[in-house]
């Protein structure tokens, strides 16, 4: 009689563990994994055939406007003020986006749910020259671990995960983009052969092989960057010229900020970059002037 109870009383238990074992699975069903693809958030065939990017974040109202006339990438401020690009950038940028990674969809009750706007940080689209779009990319938030990043592309409802390598060129500020080594740029493989300065009620003029400034005025441009790009409107205080020896030539107005930075404008192109005022010490101290 013991060992019938006690079988009894056994079946019993196991009987109730599984009752409350399938309650349970209908009260709290297990949260379906997301799966994951081998694939691209941007096809290569259509990085290729992009002509312009917009980046645009939630937290500013900068927009980063790159295009790329004849070959070449270019950042736009506005129709008056356009720089050179980083090109080595941009083009690692695009190579990130149509690089084949791996993307885990989120779990079912993400699945059909968009980003909500207000989780939207950083929007990317690539463009034709004619204005089509090519591609749209929204990326939210990175995960708790900071190593993912929450992504949605085109008209697509699935909210995806990836690896977020992509963090660097989610920036609209326009020193990344700008090429801001401006100087070395223009003079190239060149030497410098003349330079004008006018400072204040100053003028000088320099020329090369008979005015030792000229070679000390060029090491100091070849080591100097820009910190930014501006649009900022200016009246030049102070302007140099300068001749190369392949029959280039550049002239340069500068004006002062509040800041003691100083804006240096190409008055060919109208394009202002902003110079430090140790840049623009060097520059006066390799011609002599204090």
């Amino acid at each position: 009689m013991t060992i019938q109870r006690s079988t009894r009383n056994l079946l019993l238990i196991f009987i109730v563990l599984c009752t409350l074992s399938l309650a349970c699975y209908f009260v709290f069903p297990p949260r379906p994994e997301g799966k994951s693809i081998q694939s691209f958030l941007v096809k290569r065939d259509t990085v290729a055939r992009a002509d312009a990017i917009l980046i645009s974040s939630s937290v500013d109202s900068f927009q980063i406007d790159l295009r790329k006339v004849r070959n070449v990438w270019q950042l736009y401020l506005d129709d008056s003020h356009v720089y050179p690009g980083r090109t080595e950038r941009i083009v690692r940028f695009l190579e990130e986006l149509s690089k084949e990674r791996r993307l885990h969809i989120n779990g079912q009750k993400q699945i059909r749910s968009r980003i909500n706007s207000d989780q939207i940080l950083f929007s990317v689209r690539l463009l034709q020259e004619n204005g089509a779009i090519l591609s749209d990319l929204e990326f939210g938030s990175t995960t708790a671990g900071g190593d993912e990043r929450f992504v949605q592309t085109g008209t697509s409802l699935e909210v995806l995960r990836i690896d977020d390598s992509v963090s660097e060129f989610l920036d609209t500020r326009a020193s990344s983009w700008a090429a801001l080594d401006v100087f070395s740029e223009f003079l190239g493989s060149s030497d410098i052969q003349r330079v004008v300065f006018r400072k204040k009620e100053q003028q000088r003029e320099f020329i090369a092989g008979k005015n030792p400034e000229v070679a000390e005025f060029q090491k100091v441009l070849e080591s100097a960057s820009c910190i930014d790009i501006t649009n900022i409107p200016s009246v030049g205080e102070e302007t140099f010229y300068i001749e190369l020896g392949d029959a280039r030539h550049v002239r340069y107005r500068i004006s002062a900020l509040p800041s003691s930075d100083m804006i240096l404008t190409d008055e060919g192109t109208g394009a202002s970059y902003i110079i430090s005022a140790w840049t623009k010490e060097r520059i006066d101290r390799s011609l002599g002037f204090r």
